[in-house]
């Protein structure tokens, strides 16, 4: 079974997926206090903005050091070849890169919460290129937006003078990817504490006898003074709107921030509060109930179910899981959510009221709007909230993670290779034709046939099929064509023959000849209409493009464009889709004068299992293919699997052939 070492610094919820092994990274407990300063003190605040805060002749630097340093010793000590190593949080930068160095064949993957600054901001850590080099050991580094990729993609340039690809870098030989990965919450567990009578009999206690609206705030006393600034909008609110006095009453918890921030700014939240009590509650009505504690889980579902309106401001933040807690506990579908048009959370939650937090009028504004929505309109926007949340929970999350990471070349090793030498494709030619029996999953375009200027163009010639179908009269061999074609297509030049055929990247599968198209999953479509508005405009921008339509995926094609120029237009469109697909259940996939963006989880990778089940898991398994698409594939076999790069791009693949003709060729040795 797949181990996934999951790496923190703090105990945590467990990393949601079948085999993690919790890989705890604390320093010795004297240390901790200062160790904790260091990121509370310099790098929370840079992450953050907030410059003013952060004592740039910090002392801890040498510490921190140190704790990644024996957190990339614990992880070495538990590693098992085959393992996935996932480090979390801004507390371990260091650790990928240190990892790297102690197990060079390892996968490893680094997931960030808060935000990534812009390259301006992050610059100012006189220990930037370390920390960029540190997280540049993983294969994977998952953040929570695409803005914040193209913050780290610029630091990466600006810092390391490495240009990165929209969202891909190569450093000393290895690809990095960097990617949008949208955290969550468990939405059936949270939906669940809403429903518990215990809870909901603890929530009515929070809402008392008055028939007002409440409105909730949960924020730690720490100096993005999120609080205070709610306050103040809650003053400005009153004082401008006073017909709103009795309507709404606010509970703000306020828990504790680290201990060098939290005095002070509690005794301005308590100044506050006396301040507003004294001058707009009534006899009858206070304005807020100010609460000074750590809500226990069911503490916090009670608080949940009893707000009508959750207040989420901060300044900053990478993902904010409490809204996303709040609207998976409504489940009588009513409740609005007021939120920073800063925080991460703003591409997911459409259904939001958005405001400014660092303008008191902007937020009172949309806090009195809050209260002042009409039902249906709520129940219409938390409808929109609670599908996206229930339907991309924390299992989706963890699932989308380790798949991408299990699909990387093994240790990021660098994915360039010689072309085969002759006895390579000697030893090769002698494991295929000695195999006792063989399953061979084969690409199609750039593999079996050489490239055509327009797909219409690339029908198999009559060697082709004569080979295909010899291969498949074979004893004990099983062919099986799995191309990004639309199955339209190899019906119509394929389906005749004897073998499987796997189309759209393994969309959709027939068995053999005889068998009907079974799709790999249902098709979801609504996605489609906006990228294909924004592959029209690169199409009508770029002379000699075109787009390709399928049903699991829309493919823009540039292979007949200039050159040059439609290079610097892939590089926009791939911000432009990434930015709109973020909350889409989609993928963008960079091919071979192709730009495809198709539904997540759909790649030649997922064929490779059901064929080994179909066909027993024979002694003999070979993958042959040209692009970045076939990665998927070879990185999804057996380990006694061979894998056959064609061309002479950079692939994880054991095997190397110069182009389609050798590929026949040694197809047709094996006869």
């Amino acid at each position: 079974m797949l181990r996934v070492l999951s790496a923190t610094y703090r105990p945590r919820i467990p990393l949601p997926v079948p085999g993690a092994v919790e890989v705890s990274c604390g320093p010795l407990p004297d240390e901790a206090a200062h160790f904790q300063l260091f990121c509370d003190e310099v790098l929370w605040p840079v992450f953050h903005y907030l410059l003013d805060r952060v004592p740039l002749d910090h002392a801890q630097w040498e510490l921190y050091q140190e704790v990644n340093r024996r957190a990339a010793d614990a992880v070495a000590s538990r590693y098992q070849r085959g393992d996935l190593i996932w480090v979390h949080e801004h507390a371990l930068l260091l650790l990928p890169a240190l990892v790297r160095e102690r197990i060079p064949e390892a996968r490893v993957g680094l997931s960030l919460s808060i935000p990534f600054p812009s390259s301006e901001i992050f610059r100012v850590l006189p220990w930037r290129a370390e920390v960029l080099t540190g997280m540049l050991g993983a294969d994977l580094v998952a953040l929570q937006t695409a803005e914040h990729v193209r913050h780290l993609a610029s630091a990466v340039k600006h810092v390391l003078g490495v240009e990165a690809d929209v969202d891909r870098v190569v450093v000393e030989g290895r690809e990095i990817h960097l990617a949008a990965f949208p955290a969550s919450v468990d939405a059936a567990r949270w939906q669940a504490l809403a429903r518990d009578p215990a809870v909901q009999e603890e929530s009515r206690e929070w809402r008392g006898s008055a028939d007002v609206q409440v409105l909730l705030g949960i924020d730690a006393l720490d100096e993005s003074r999120t609080i205070a600034r709610r306050l103040l909008a809650l003053d400005h609110l009153l004082r401008t709107a006073p017909s709103l006095a009795g309507r709404f009453h606010l509970v703000q918890v306020a828990t504790p921030g680290p201990p060098s921030q939290d005095a002070g700014c509690r005794v301005q939240v308590r100044e506050l509060t006396r301040r507003l009590r004294d001058a707009f509650s009534r006899r009858t009505w206070s304005p807020l109930t100010l609460v000074e504690t750590s809500p226990s889980e069911r503490e916090l579902a009670a608080l949940y179910h009893a707000a009508d309106i959750l207040l989420v401001t901060p300044p900053r933040d990478g993902m904010n899981l409490r809204a996303k807690e709040y609207v998976a506990t409504r489940v009588h579908g009513d409740g609005v959510v007021v939120l920073s048009e800063f925080s991460g959370a703003v591409p997911e939650l459409r259904g939001a009221l958005l405001c400014n937090p660092y303008a008191v009028t902007s937020l009172a504004r949309t806090m009195g709007h809050a209260v002042a929505l009409p039902v249906p309109e709520r129940r219409e926007r938390m409808a929109r909230m609670r599908e996206r949340v229930t339907d991309h929970d924390v299992t989706m999350w963890a699932a989308s993670l380790v798949d991408n990471l299990r699909r990387k070349p093994p240790g990021g090793r660098p994915r360039a290779r010689l072309p085969s030498l002759a006895p390579e494709v000697e030893t090769l030619r002698q494991a295929l034709r000695h195999a006792a029996t063989l399953l061979l999953m084969l690409d199609y375009d750039g593999t079996l046939m050489p490239f055509a200027a327009a797909p219409g163009l690339a029908a198999p010639d009559g060697e082709l099929l004569d080979l295909l179908h010899a291969l498949s009269l074979r004893a004990r061999t099983h062919v099986h064509v799995v191309s990004g074609r639309t199955r339209e297509s190899l019906d119509a030049w394929l389906g005749h023959l004897p073998i499987g055929l796997h189309a759209e990247h393994g969309f959709w599968s027939r068995g053999d000849a005889n068998a009907a198209w079974v799709p790999l999953k249902d098709p979801a479509t609504s996605w489609k209409g906006p990228v294909m508005e924004v592959l029209q405009h690169f199409t009508a921008a770029t002379p000699n493009t075109f787009i390709e339509e399928k049903t699991g995926s829309l493919a823009w094609h540039y292979r007949q464009a200039e050159q040059r120029y439609a290079q610097l237009q892939v590089q926009q469109l791939r911000l432009r889709v990434q930015e709109l697909t973020g909350t889409m259940p989609v993928e963008l996939l960079q091919a071979d004068k192709v730009v495809e963006v198709r539904l997540r989880g759909v790649h030649k990778g997922a064929v490779v299992s059901p064929l080994l089940q179909r066909h027993g898991d024979p002694p003999g398994v070979a993958a042959f293919g040209d692009d970045t698409t076939d990665e998927d594939m070879f990185a999804a076999l057996p380990q006694h699997g061979l894998s056959v790069h064609v061309g002479p791009k950079p692939s994880q693949a054991r095997f190397t052939l110069a182009d389609p003709h050798a590929v026949r060729a040694l197809l047709k040795s094996i006869l």
